[in-house]
């Protein structure tokens, strides 16, 4: 619960960062770029309550890919120095969006090790439960990436940038909520 409390929290956040100098208010509540830092520090929050219910079904194991197939990661790895290339220095560059460098680096740690746990569930939860949460991941992994590129690296927004971002992190959200749930589904019995 208290994930989605975090993710309702930083999508309000981002809802009042402003998007260029003309965007000064949203229904009268007026907008800041340091909203944008509460929002970063909402859904970091936000994972760090998801890694244990990740973790929860592959704890004790001695079978997990984190053990035992590390290489499955390394694409998570190559995907976070590519994006930490392309974000970072043009948010360090910008006057504007500058103090938010460190913090988005930090995020993009969270955000990849977040898809990593989701992955870490192979063969140790039903194959539905795993793909829908792995799935999930990635289309947030995605959704996200897609706010850095497109409110912090790039000059101009790229067209509906909003309702893609908005369209794939609700259905990681569903995903994952789904994919849970099916991991907790009682097993019926039959006589």
């Amino acid at each position: 619960m208290g994930s989605f409390v975090f993710a309702w929290i930083g999508d309000v956040s981002l809802l009042l960062t402003p998007q260029d100098i003309h965007d000064t208010e949203i229904a009268g509540v007026p907008k800041s770029k340091y909203y944008f830092l509460l929002g970063l520090s909402a859904f970091l929050i936000r994972h760090l309550f998801i890694f244990p219910v990740f973790s929860k079904p592959v704890s004790g194991s001695s079978e997990t890919l984190f053990k035992t197939k590390k290489i499955y990661f390394l694409p998570l790895l190559l995907y976070f120095i590519l994006m930490n290339v392309i974000i970072a220095p043009a948010v360090y560059q910008n006057p504007d969006k500058s103090i938010a460098t460190i913090p988005v680096i930090v995020y993009s740690a969270i955000l990849v090790s977040m898809v990593a746990f989701a992955l870490n569930r192979y063969n140790a939860v039903s194959a539905k439960s795993f793909s829908m949460v792995f799935f999930g991941a990635l289309l947030f992994l995605f959704s996200d990436s897609l706010i850095g590129i497109n409110f912090l690296a790039l000059k101009t927004p790229m067209p509906y940038a909003g309702f893609v971002i908005f369209f794939t992190y609700i259905v990681s959200e569903v995903l994952i909520i789904f994919g849970l749930l099916e991991e907790y589904k009682p097993v019926s019995t039959s006589r």
